[in-house]
């Protein structure tokens, strides 16, 4: 196999494209939809009426969207990824983190996503892109993203049709 090295002189010698293995993963992730919805239903969630929408991606794991009021294409976006209950409720800075932001998209709108990272590396859950396409599929484009880390760069969304307009610190 020949190496990027030899191989832009060869293409620029024949006026030919070179497509990298990223471009391929980049088009196929943007392109190809990983998760399918599975079910939908009104919930009482804290007190608030939400819509709980469950998806399963090809890997048969199941995530969940929980919708307060109606999402736009600009929207609160949460994401939370499903542990151990242990875990979650000893770890005050994450416990607080999701309450918080439970609290902001009560009284906002948006929409709380659970990825089952459970099974999976942070890093797979990223690469797969199922966060993106559940936003994709739920219509919302701008991301006002809710996090305890405001500096945490968020690249690689823009190939899902996605663009983080705002981080707000919960």
């Amino acid at each position: 196999m020949a190496r990027r090295d030899d191989l832009i002189p060869y293409a620029q010698k024949h006026d030919l494209h070179i497509v990298y293995i990223s471009d391929i993963v980049a088009y196929r992730l943007a392109n190809e939809k990983l998760i399918e919805r599975v079910e939908e239903e009104t919930i009482d969630f804290h007190g608030t009426e939400a819509q709980k929408i469950t998806y399963r991606d090809h890997l048969g794991r199941t995530h969940t969207a929980v919708t307060l009021y109606k999402t736009h294409e600009t929207c609160n976006v949460k994401f939370h990824n499903i542990g151990r209950d242990i875990d979650l409720i000893l770890d005050s800075t994450r416990y607080r983190a999701l309450s918080g932001a439970i609290d902001y998209l009560k009284q906002n709108g948006g929409v709380l996503i659970f990825l089952d990272t459970h099974t999976i590396s942070k890093e797979q859950a990223r690469e797969f892109g199922v966060g993106a396409q559940i936003l994709k599929d739920l219509g919302i484009q701008n991301i006002r993203l809710l996090t305890s880390n405001t500096e945490t760069e968020f690249v690689g969304l823009s190939g899902f049709g996605l663009d983080v307009v705002e981080k707000i610190e919960v």
